[in-house]
């Protein structure tokens, strides 16, 4: 249910929606070892290396992040590869850490250690370590074996030097 609205990211729609309103998805009782996270996606290309397919207006997040960092929501996954967000937007999430998507899983290109490295350092600029993850953007299906093994090669070797 709470994909019903992920579509182009219809934030105001996402946050009538009354299960996400009330937080009754992510407040639940989990058990007690378990992270509640959330992927917020931005948006999913056809094929590898297509350009200008849908995008989320980057203004998005901001219009959720109050909702998410009042909710029981521990880590919120959020794209920022493939387009680069405002890193103010983290000054707004307080509690919630934020999974910070490193390198773009749409394009065949790999991105340098220094080009992560340099993404990530800005972002600490706005949030505690303690509270930074460094991942993909999204999942990593169009990249195949040997470029995902390549790239994620690259986020860890960054990941393990801040």
């Amino acid at each position: 249910m709470v994909d019903r609205y992920c579509v182009g990211m219809q934030a105001y729609s996402a946050l009538d929606y009354s299960a996400y309103k009330e937080n009754k998805l992510v407040n639940q009782p989990t058990h007690r070892y378990t992270r509640r996270r959330l992927h917020m996606c931005c948006g999913y290309p056809n094929y590898l290396d297509e350009d200008g397919y849908k995008k989320a207006n980057p203004e998005t997040y901001f219009r959720l992040v109050e909702q998410l960092d009042n909710s029981m929501i521990q880590q919120v996954s959020i794209e920022d590869a493939h387009r680069h967000n405002d890193l103010t937007l983290f000054d707004h999430f307080t509690k919630t850490s934020i999974i910070l998507g490193s390198f773009a899983i749409a394009d065949g290109r790999v991105e340098s250690v220094e080009e992560i490295r340099k993404r990530l350092q800005a972002a600490l600029e706005h949030i505690d370590i303690e509270r930074l993850i460094a991942a993909p953007d999204c999942g990593l299906g169009f990249l195949g074996r040997n470029l995902a093994m390549r790239k994620l090669k690259y986020m860890c070797q960054v990941a393990k030097t801040l």
